[in-house]
């Protein structure tokens, strides 16, 4: 009957996202990547402001298909390694595991390729423009008086959403810790002087 009255038509063995980044990962990667572009030129380059909640909310949701890209792709690397050989087929935790829907077909590693490239690229935005972003909010708000601690911790928690994958952190990791500090650092300086 169409249209049907319930959605279990609609379902999928590992959900919608995952099956539109293992069946069709461009077009999601590409309007993620985007919405972080729109979002990215929205920053008034302070927390108060009317784009704030719109800001946070995309980079949460593309930090989180980051997330479930990188589960896609790490899945059909595993089972690449196990058919070749290379890899015992043990470990059935995470992304070590035969589920139906989850892997794209072997003859379709360009797509899985593809992903990979596209993931990194919204990856390195998420770590460069939206950490240095959010990390310039957040010593605003601990340098105004009386400092907004409340805003600050919604913005450090937005900070480690960025980075909750750890292999994320491991990979794609741009801006090193000493140039962030001196970023930081000269940022801080800054704030004082206007103060």
């Amino acid at each position: 009957m169409v249209p049907d009255m319930s959605r279990a038509s609609l379902s999928t063995p590992c959900g919608l996202l995952v099956n539109e980044l293992v069946n069709a990962p461009c077009s999601i990667m590409e309007s993620v990547n985007k919405m972080l572009d729109v979002v990215m030129d929205m920053d008034t380059g302070k927390f108060e402001g009317p784009s704030t909640q719109v800001i946070l909310y995309v980079l949460r949701m593309a930090a989180r298909v980051c997330q479930y890209a990188g589960f896609v792709v790490r899945n059909f690397e595993w089972r690449a390694a196990v058919t070749a050989g290379t890899l015992p087929a043990t470990g059935r935790a995470a992304f070590r595991s035969y589920v139906r829907g989850l892997c794209p077909p072997p003859h379709r590693k360009d797509d899985v390729r593809k992903l990979q490239e596209m993931m990194n690229l919204l990856e390195a935005k998420l770590v460069v423009k939206g950490w240095a972003m959010l990390e310039n909010w957040r010593l605003k708000l601990m340098k105004a008086s009386p400092p907004a601690v409340t805003e600050a911790s919604v913005v450090l928690t937005h900070q480690s959403y960025l980075f909750c994958d750890g292999e994320f952190v491991s990979k794609h990791l741009a801006v090193d810790s000493k140039e962030r500090l001196g970023c930081e650092r000269a940022l801080e300086e800054t704030l004082s002087a206007k103060a």
